[in-house]
């Protein structure tokens, strides 16, 4: 268990970094100070690790590739209830 505590501690870090980067909530990741989704956060956030710390980078959310996406089920449409 000690040997863990050394991989631990700096994912723990990152994972704290990360939330206090997201200015918004999204799905389990609720802040008070920042009740509502913003489109502006719909990005993944990068924490990799350096010599001085945990570095924070942004990118945008790749597209899923067509060979992945046809595998999902397709939304149902449900207009036709209304």
């Amino acid at each position: 268990a000690a040997l863990d505590v050394n991989h631990m501690l700096p994912t723990c870090e990152m994972i704290i970094l990360s939330a206090l980067e997201r200015k918004e909530s999204r799905g389990a990741h609720y802040r008070s100070d920042y009740p509502k989704t913003s489109k502006k956060w719909k990005k993944n956030i990068l924490c990799s690790p350096t010599s001085k710390g945990s570095r924070i980078t942004t990118r945008p959310i790749a597209k899923v590739p067509k060979e992945i996406s046809m595998h999902f089920k397709k939304k149902p449409d449900i207009h036709h209830l209304e």
